[in-house]
């Protein structure tokens, strides 16, 4: 009898099994399918929140924050600049993350190369698709690397490179465009073997001197192409010999209300450790420096003349920095 039982129960549960399959495989087919994404879709994407738990506050962001990218070919007093910024309440400026540029380098592959053009086509990976997935990892990675702050500050030596595109998706952005003498630029970068986005610094000293000029032709255009409430050209020089000065200026470009703690006259005034700072910095290259070298100066860096840099006395003199000055 028990036996009987069990094969009617049995029985009972296969037909229960048999007639929810059938539900489920006619109810599938009537789904939905998920939208194709072409060029012409308008996404709305609300904005999306992040918990401060220090302070017990919530931040709303999205593309239309504030940010702001601490730029320039490495040596170029790119880390002082961020420390400085850095000191502001209202403002946090962290290192680089090292993997932003990658990323947008990535997407520049993406977007000029026929071959993976066509392939995310296929995929159903547009152009305005791409720009938000990039524009949302920017984001989330710069807010969530450090603390939260009004101002969110990142220091990215190669981001300029592409600072039209940042522009594109973060209509608010600012760029603090740190330029040096190249002599002492490309000085530094062969004495620490450094590289920068992919141009390696290790051959020669007219080689490297060179290479930074083709870079801030490039510099150069984008920064006028962006107009001077965008892009701020800071001089290296100024930040070390008028140190309150320039952060005050560049506090102002940045529409920044509260500004930082002034406690020194200028750089020189303090130690500041790790990074030692001092007014021999600014004239290491004169042993790299051969008179031949020298009388072809200003056609191996004819960008000098955009900047102000005065290379008629070869002697250490500071008020060659005077006069130093960017026009749009």
């Amino acid at each position: 009898m028990l036996k009987i039982l069990s094969n009617i129960f049995l029985w009972i549960l296969s037909i229960l099994v048999f007639i929810k399959l059938i539900y489920v495989i006619e109810n599938h087919s009537s789904c939905p399918q998920a939208p194709y994404i072409t060029e012409e879709t308008n996404i709305d994407i609300g904005a999306s929140q992040i918990r401060a738990p220090k302070i017990k506050r919530t931040y709303s962001y999205n593309r239309q924050l504030p940010l702001i990218f601490v730029a320039g070919i490495p040596a170029s007093g790119l880390e002082l600049m961020r420390l400085f910024l850095n000191q502001n309440p209202l403002i946090r400026c962290g290192r680089e993350t090292e993997i932003i540029s990658d990323l947008i380098y990535r997407r520049h592959e993406w977007v000029h190369s026929k071959i993976e053009r066509e392939r995310l086509r296929h995929a159903g990976m547009t152009s305005d698709l791409i720009d938000d997935s990039v524009s949302a990892f920017i984001l989330e990675t710069l807010l969530k690397h450090d603390k939260i702050a009004d101002f969110l500050c990142n220091k990215d030596p190669d981001i300029f490179l592409y600072a039209r595109y940042i522009k594109k998706i973060f209509p608010n952005v600012k760029f603090i465009l740190m330029v040096r003498d190249p002599l002492s630029t490309v000085d530094s970068l062969l004495r620490k073997g450094a590289h920068f986005s992919r141009i390696h610094f290790l051959n020669n000293f007219e080689e490297g001197l060179s290479t930074w000029n083709k870079i801030m032709d490039d510099y150069i255009k984008d920064c006028r192409f962006l107009g001077e409430n965008v892009c701020k050209i800071v001089f290296y020089e100024k930040l070390i010999l008028n140190t309150n000065k320039t952060v005050a200026d560049v506090e102002k470009f940045l529409n920044v209300d509260k500004p930082y703690k002034k406690l020194f006259k200028n750089l020189t005034d303090i130690n500041l450790n790790p990074i030692q700072i001092n007014k021999r910095q600014l004239f290491k290259w004169q042993r790299r420096m051969s008179s031949k070298l020298w009388n072809m100066l200003n056609d191996i860096v004819s960008n000098i003349r955009q900047f102000g840099y005065d290379y008629t006395e070869r002697l250490p003199l500071y008020s060659i920095y005077d006069n130093l000055t960017f026009t749009f």
